[in-house]
């Protein structure tokens, strides 16, 4: 049996869906860059985990997270999440360094 042809129409409406995350997780990021800078810190963990909600091992959200709960001395939280991220992302140096001042806090 012949299979049916794949529409185009739902190849294109399915791009912008991914494109779309990808602008709304660059647009939260830059925001909770700026909350973070002015030290808004509930803020700003509150606009990473927006961003991890969208992309789970997100790197940069997942390591601010960590240098934030390691500034407000939350060291169980920091270790929470800088497991995570190292297992998301293995290779990191800066991810490993975090995780090992956090474990020395």
């Amino acid at each position: 049996k012949p299979r049916p042809a794949v529409k185009a129409s739902s190849v294109v409406s399915a791009l912008p869906a991914t494109e779309s995350q990808d602008k709304r997780v660059s647009q939260m990021l830059t925001k909770a860059v700026k909350l973070h800078r002015d030290r808004s810190y509930k803020k700003a963990l509150s606009t990473y985990a927006e961003v991890l909600t969208l992309s789970p091992t997100h790197r940069e959200s997942l390591q601010a997270l960590a240098e934030i709960h390691l500034q407000n001395h939350k060291y169980e939280r920091a270790l929470e999440v800088l497991q995570n991220a190292v297992r998301a992302h293995p290779a990191n140096a800066k991810l490993h360094k975090l995780h090992g001042d956090a474990l020395t806090a």
